[in-house]
């Protein structure tokens, strides 16, 4: 098991105990990007995916095999706020995008805290404060991190020259 199934297990387990949030997760292999292990068939799961995190008011990110999670930019393209679990993550063009203003980043170290972070989180804003937050969400994801958007700031002279 990869360490990401791993953090992605314990957070699950976690918030499912918790009497401060109510979890909404679909267990299971069942969708996955790798064809071998996917369960069913791909637009069924894709289309149940999608949903599962329309309907929740925040949606779990945590990395994958590599340290990062594509799951992240789903969440945000939908409009949704991330639960971001570091693992020592750099998130694309943090020099740029504030995350503090539409994500929920808990700490890896902090796991065994998470349901009372996320509850923290979500009593500290107006009904207002977190549709902005939703809308932000998914403004940075079209301004900045979809695909077109994030190359027009990746290839600039400037961007290119920090990474010499």
């Amino acid at each position: 098991e990869s360490k990401g199934m791993l953090w992605r297990n314990e957070t699950e387990r976690r918030l499912e105990k918790s009497k401060r949030v109510v979890a909404n997760f679909i267990v299971g292999e069942r969708f996955t990007g790798n064809e071998k292990t996917r369960k069913g068939n791909f637009e069924d799961l894709r289309s149940e995916f999608i949903n599962n995190i329309l309907e929740s008011d925040f949606s779990l990110a945590i990395k994958g095999d590599g340290n990062f999670s594509i799951r992240f930019y789903e969440i945000l393209s939908l409009g949704r706020i991330p639960i971001f679990v570091d693992t020592d993550s750099v998130l694309p063009l943090e020099d740029i995008i504030d995350y503090h203003d539409f994500i929920v980043r808990v700490d890896y170290r902090e796991i065994r805290n998470i349901d009372k972070i996320v509850s923290d989180y979500y009593r500290s804003l107006s009904t207002d404060d977190f549709i902005l937050k939703q809308k932000k969400a998914r403004e940075v994801f079209e301004s900045h991190l979809r695909v077109d958007r994030f190359f027009s700031h990746a290839f600039t002279s400037e961007f290119l020259k920090k990474y010499e």
